[in-house]
């Protein structure tokens, strides 16, 4: 089993201290989003995200190695369409080819075997399917490194362990091509980078396909939360906004 640590991710805290970052990477994620999708999310925490984007597609599975995470985001309430469970995304029991899309934000930032995790994303992801991943990276002079340095002190934030080129060069690496990236900075000045990536070569068909605009057919969340019904949905037991490359730091 491949090793999780808490810190360098995109913690919940982080997102409910800034909206802005947490708007901006639904504003990002949204356009590769459609009603009939079954999307998992990798490191969900307390499901901040998952329950803002589960609304624009079919089913969205949303799992955390941390239990406590899980039961805090299912005493939290959320969608029906929505799923919470304990995984571990390095034995991930799910079929092969089962998602649309996977999600993370901060997820990779949080193991020390990405190159593990990303093999078990490509294996649960469809031929045509797409990694959305945000993640903090490193930023680039002195100035930069040093405000780092002393939020990190200050127990704002872990270091980020990459640059965006690094960042990037994780998913080329290791079989993914890389569709688009860009940079979101928070009101912390921590920098990440969310890229899109596909698992080949090549642009998925779901995305030069006719697609069903993100949120067109999306409902509100019911007030009560209780488990999805799962009909349709994966078997758990077996650009809009500005773009730019993803910083070409060292």
């Amino acid at each position: 089993m491949g090793a999780l640590r808490i810190g360098n991710g995109i913690p919940d805290r982080t997102l409910a201290a800034d909206r802005e970052c947490a708007g901006r990477i639904c504003e990002l994620a949204m356009p590769y989003l459609s009603a009939d999708q079954n999307v998992l999310e990798i490191c969900c925490g307390r499901g901040a995200l998952s329950r803002r984007l589960a609304g624009y597609v079919h089913f969205w599975e949303a799992i955390d190695f941390s239990a406590a995470m899980i039961q805090a985001a299912k005493n939290d309430g959320y969608d029906s369409r929505i799923h919470f469970a304990v995984q571990e995304p390095f034995a991930l029991p799910y079929e092969e080819g089962s998602f649309d899309v996977v999600f993370t934000a901060g997820g990779f930032g949080m193991t020390q075997q990405p190159e593990k995790m990303l093999s078990e994303i490509r294996r649960v992801l469809r031929e045509d399917g797409i990694l959305l991943a945000v993640n903090p990276v490193s930023g680039g002079g002195r100035a930069t490194r040093l405000r780092y340095a002393m939020l990190h002190i200050g127990g704002a934030f872990a270091l980020p362990k990459w640059s965006a080129k690094d960042f990037r060069g994780l998913f080329t690496a290791n079989g993914f091509t890389i569709i688009d990236g860009s940079r979101i900075e928070t009101k912390t000045k921590q920098y990440a980078v969310f890229l899109s990536a596909a698992p080949g070569t090549g642009i998925p068909k779901i995305l030069s396909a006719p697609h069903v605009p993100a949120g067109s057919e999306k409902q509100e969340s019911p007030d009560d939360a209780g488990e999805p019904g799962r009909d349709g949905t994966p078997d758990v037991s077996a650009g809009s906004g500005e773009r730019e490359e993803a910083e070409n730091e060292a």
